[in-house]
């Protein structure tokens, strides 16, 4: 998805994806996910929200605290993005032999099996 970010750089991408999976984030989790200060993050959100691809409000309950999403320009470019990278990726397998296709799946599936995050049952330690 990387090559196909619509001009925006790497931080910023990576922070409309962000957002787009987390809705209501705030600007200090984000930080916290780019590895970005508090003052740089919020820079980076201030160019974003400029390009018209995310929105800041304030939060209800503590107003200190700022709430990112994205605006519909910001979802269009994470879904045009999403489009071309699948789209790429598709005719990347498309042109392995079958046995490569199934082992590329089964790879698949056993990453998404380490990665899937179970929830924990109210009896297990925290």
């Amino acid at each position: 998805m990387r090559g196909h970010r619509s001009g925006l750089t790497v931080p910023q991408f990576r922070t409309l994806c962000y957002v787009d999976s987390s809705t209501g984030s705030t600007l200090s989790e984000v930080a916290d996910f780019i590895g970005l200060s508090l003052p740089a993050m919020s820079r980076l959100v201030d160019g974003l929200a400029e390009k018209g691809l995310i929105k800041r409000r304030a939060c209800h309950d503590d107003r200190r605290l700022v709430r990112l999403s994205l605006t519909p320009s910001g979802q269009s470019a994470i879904r045009g993005a999403r489009a071309l990278a699948q789209t790429k990726l598709a005719e990347v397998v498309c042109r392995l032999r079958p046995l490569e296709q199934n082992s590329l799946v089964g790879a698949m599936r056993m990453v998404r099996e380490i990665f899937t995050v179970e929830p924990l049952a109210d009896d297990e330690p925290k």
